[in-house]
């Protein structure tokens, strides 16, 4: 490709873009794709969020009815896509996990008679909600990935 310049800066510009142009053309065949470098590069971009070992038990609701064994009171929940932008089951569970949790911390602090705490009110209520005109008795069981361990067992709930 010809040009023809009249402005000696013009030319001089031109020629500086050419030579450019071809040092860049040089560098980009030099460079080959690396991919570990890639993969550094992706990390430092999207960072693990795990920067803490566990620091705490995960509390469980175990259930018995009445002339039945211990099972745990599941609240694991279909993910479904409007789930995204609503979702009352998913609400309810974690509804449900943090009043788990909560009486396991009154449990642990509590100088009083759990009976006459709202959390495990509500704990009853839910109860009796999931299994109607049962005798039920429950359990808070703190769970580590080695060891499971009971901290509160309540009276039959009629």
């Amino acid at each position: 490709m010809t040009f023809i310049i009249d402005d000696k800066h013009t030319a001089q510009r031109v020629k500086n873009l050419k030579c450019f142009s071809r040092f860049q053309w040089s560098m980009i065949n030099k460079m080959k794709f690396r991919p570990k470098t890639f993969l550094y590069l992706v990390r430092a971009l999207f960072p693990q969020w795990n920067f803490f070992d566990r620091i705490a038990y995960d509390f469980e609701l175990d259930y018995q009815l009445e002339h039945a064994s211990w099972q745990t009171f599941c609240l694991d929940q279909k993910h479904e896509a409007i789930g995204l932008f609503i979702s009352p089951k998913m609400n309810l569970a974690l509804a449900c996990s943090q009043l788990i949790e909560q009486l396991a911390y009154e449990v642990q602090d509590s100088t009083t008679v759990i009976h006459e705490h709202a959390v495990y009110k509500m704990i009853c209520s839910m109860l009796k909600f999931h299994f109607p005109g049962n005798k039920i008795q429950f359990k808070i069981v703190a769970v580590d990935e080695s060891e499971r361990s009971d901290l509160f067992l309540s009276g039959w709930i009629s």
